[in-house]
């Protein structure tokens, strides 16, 4: 008998069949549930997801969920799209951590330097919403501090050092290529 992950080797990017059996109960017998999914072809993107929520729910726990938490991989389309992902749920909570640790860089830091400046002015209160939007959307609702370490790289230097000069919150960590 092998492990079934062996079953799956040479596999990635294709299309595999399981079976699952539900644990017997006395009362009724199993009823089997077949499914198709996809291989992956690496396992980095499930390990960076996982990695970024661990990183999130330890914010969470530590500041019994008045604290948000996002991190940026790199400074790209895809760096941006992660950003906006959490930061629009995130920036609603009473603080935003901001990590940047491992980013690779790309050009967008002023795109995200931009978001995380806004600051919220006013409230709109409509008279058919019980919860009062603030203006302008989208603008953290605390205070921000940032993270980096040696490993943020190009364009995450820029956006370490922008956010030390905007002095939009404390920038803790190690020192980057750059800042």
């Amino acid at each position: 008998m092998f492990p079934p992950e062996m079953a799956l080797v040479n596999l990635a990017g294709e299309e595999v069949t399981l079976t699952i059996l539900p644990q017997a109960s006395e009362s009724e017998p199993p009823a089997a549930r077949t499914i198709i999914v996809q291989t992956l072809r690496s396992e980095t993107q499930a390990r960076y997801r996982a990695w970024v929520e661990a990183n999130r729910q330890r914010v969470h726990q530590a500041s019994e969920g008045r604290i948000g938490y996002v991190h940026i991989p790199d400074m790209q389309a895809e760096g941006y799209a992660e950003f906006h992902r959490g930061f629009l749920v995130e920036a609603e909570r009473d603080g935003l951590i901001v990590d940047v640790r491992f980013n690779s860089g790309g050009n967008v830091s002023e795109l995200i330097l931009e978001k995380l400046a806004r600051q919220r002015i006013a409230y709109e209160q409509s008279r058919w919403r019980q919860q009062p939007t603030p203006y302008p959307r989208n603008a953290v609702a605390g205070p921000v501090l940032a993270l980096t370490n040696e490993y943020a790289a190009s364009d995450a230097d820029i956006f370490s050092h922008g956010f030390k000069l905007m002095k939009l919150g404390p920038l803790l960590g190690k020192r980057t290529w750059a800042v």
